[in-house]
């Protein structure tokens, strides 16, 4: 485990900084462990079933689908002739394809470590046609911008991902740590997309703000549904952020800049499954 941790370690300290509302983010939840966790995990972290080591696997093995999407995804695009220019934002890719060879190593282990199976690759097409290349990403191998965007809505869905799994990973110490440093990182990976896609003429922000994706295409849309969310369960009860602690005057906006919301199990396989030949 502890190369493992020195890897992550190196990715935290060693990446630039592109959003410093993440690092406080992340500062904060390893202050606070899981003092406060998004709407919803509470009730799903008390859930009655399998055993905690299936509960873990089982999460792991949500994720690691995921996983092995993205790094297809980069993968794919790094080698598609003409996609992706050379220069500091194919260099940027380059490394996040990295960092999710790794991710996908480490979670290898950790499922098989709870006696799980990890699933294996898949073949994708990426325009989410089954094959046909007529999907709802249709220019996404064969334009740079359409390329961003579909990375730019992997990542966002990554880190809610995520955070949806917390509940079910808190029962293993090494495994929570892992998803927590792994979700650290997709943040990173999500803020750098979208400081490439900005620098390109897109009108957004290095994080989410409301519903707002910056993306013109309709399926990437349907993806931020529920990031407009001000409520927040804490162990003390249901909060809307916009009236923390009696404050009038948080606004909409920033209320809900300050957490991601989780995409649960059905939704992530669903998005998974939608680039997946079957």
């Amino acid at each position: 485990m502890a190369d493992i941790r020195q890897i992550l370690d190196d990715i935290s300290e060693n990446a630039p900084v592109v959003s410093d509302r993440r690092r406080l983010l992340y500062q904060t939840a390893r202050a606070a462990a899981l003092t406060l966790i998004p709407f919803g995990l509470v009730n799903s972290a008390k859930a009655q079933g399998p055993s905690p080591e299936e509960r873990v696997a089982d999460a792991m093995n949500v994720l690691i689908r995921l996983a092995h999407m993205l790094s297809d995804f980069y993968k794919q695009g790094l080698e598609t002739k003409g996609l992706i220019p050379e220069g500091p934002n194919r260099e940027a890719l380059k490394t996040i394809y990295k960092h999710k060879q790794v991710h996908t190593a480490i979670m290898w282990h950790v499922i098989k470590a709870q006696h799980g199976i990890p699933n294996p690759t898949d073949s994708y097409d990426f325009t989410g046609g089954n094959g046909s290349a007529g999907g709802p990403y249709p220019n996404v191998m064969n334009n740079s911008a359409a390329f961003l965007e579909l990375a730019q809505v992997m990542e966002d869905v990554a880190i809610r991902a995520f955070k949806a799994q917390t509940g079910n990973l808190v029962s293993d110490n090494s495994a929570i740590e892992v998803a927590h440093r792994i979700h650290t990182t997709c943040g990173r990976h999500a803020a750098k997309i979208r400081m490439i896609r900005r620098e390109l003429g897109a009108d957004i922000k290095p994080w989410i703000t409301e519903k707002i994706s910056g993306i013109d295409n309709e399926a990437a849309k349907e993806m931020y549904e529920g990031e407009q969310n001000t409520m927040q369960e804490t162990f003390g009860g249901l909060v809307d952020m916009r009236h923390l602690n009696g404050n009038q005057t948080i606004n909409l906006q920033v209320a809900t800049e300050a957490f991601d919301e989780p995409v649960f199990e059905a939704e992530t396989l669903q998005f998974v499954n939608l680039f997946t030949l079957r």
